[in-house]
């Protein structure tokens, strides 16, 4: 779904153990790329200069990628005509969420623990 070519390679790579609970994927809905990539770039230093490929996501048109030194890589989603950002809702593609990816050591471990504690999953 995203491409291979871009390079994330981290000579300073911090361990998995380090990384656990830490943001490594962001996916942000937006109707103006040029702006979200300014902004972004001018608040909190972002790299948004990756490029851009053909989104797979419904209500999205392309994805543009970003990164921030080693912790953070994502993508502007450039959403359609009709689109809005929303919470999940599987019954209408239309409304694209915020999509934030947590680093963790096991996932099947850390679900468990979640609805251990209380939570609820949405996978």
């Amino acid at each position: 779904m995203y491409p291979t070519s871009i390079s994330l390679t981290n000579t300073n790579a911090q361990k998995p153990s380090d990384r656990t609970g830490l943001i490594c994927w962001l996916e942000i809905p937006v109707k103006d790329v040029a702006r979200a990539q300014k902004f972004y770039s001018d608040v909190f230093g972002w790299n948004t200069t990756l490029g851009e490929m053909a989104s797979a996501a419904a209500g999205s048109s392309t994805i543009h990628f970003f990164t921030k030194g080693d912790s953070l890589h994502g993508a502007f989603h450039i959403m359609d005509e009709g689109c809005h950002l929303f919470n999940v809702d599987e019954a209408d593609s239309k409304k694209l969420p915020l999509l934030t990816t947590l680093c963790v050591l096991n996932i099947e471990e850390t679900l468990k623990k979640i609805e251990e504690l209380g939570g609820k999953t949405h996978v």
